[in-house]
């Protein structure tokens, strides 16, 4: 006959386990969302070669971003709606949006107040787009919380194998001989 205590001492750790491996998976999701919803606020796309209007609000920073997967490999002049040109930042720290097409950054630029503006890129074919710019918070974020899910799940499945072969054992030694 199995003991009860020596069967039902593994539980909790079972259910600890289970626990982190539910929440590293309610990570792993945040971590998804984090990488593909900037690319989904790109709604406004046109080819290379082509001209884009778009009404682009005020405090944060935007960027242009292109299908195209060298840097500036696109040339593209941003103009506000009275005429004046918008320049762009040629900083790295921005990061690719990552989805289907995956966005890579050509430049970033930042508006006092909102306003529409004319954008036309060149170069060879893709698409490009403005979008918000994710910068260097964004990319550490996302890879905290990715690294975070990975470690909670490993953490978690090694818990739950750990304490149901001890408990097995557990129930094996005081199992009846017949």
């Amino acid at each position: 006959m199995t003991s009860p205590t020596a069967s039902a001492a593994h539980r909790p750790l079972v259910r600890v386990g289970l626990v982190l491996v539910g929440v590293a998976a309610l990570l792993a999701l945040v971590t998804a969302v984090l990488v593909l919803a900037p690319e989904l606020t790109m709604k406004q796309r046109a080819d290379i070669g082509s001209t884009l209007v778009v009404d682009v609000p005020a405090d944060r920073d935007w960027a242009v971003y292109s299908t195209l997967t060298t840097w500036r490999a696109a040339v593209c002049d941003l103009t506000a709606a009275d005429g004046r040109p918008i320049v762009m930042r040629p900083d790295m720290l921005q990061q690719n949006l990552f989805g289907w097409p995956t966005w890579h950054a050509q430049g970033s630029f930042e508006l006092d107040r909102g306003e529409r503006l004319t954008v036309t890129c060149v170069g060879p074919p893709g698409q490009f787009g403005v979008g918000p710019s994710m910068g260097i918070i964004y990319f550490l974020l996302v890879r905290v919380h990715g690294l975070l899910a990975a470690l909670l799940a490993v953490a978690g499945l090694t818990l739950t194998i750990v304490a149901a072969a001890r408990g097995k054992r557990r129930s094996a030694v005081h199992a009846p001989k017949g």
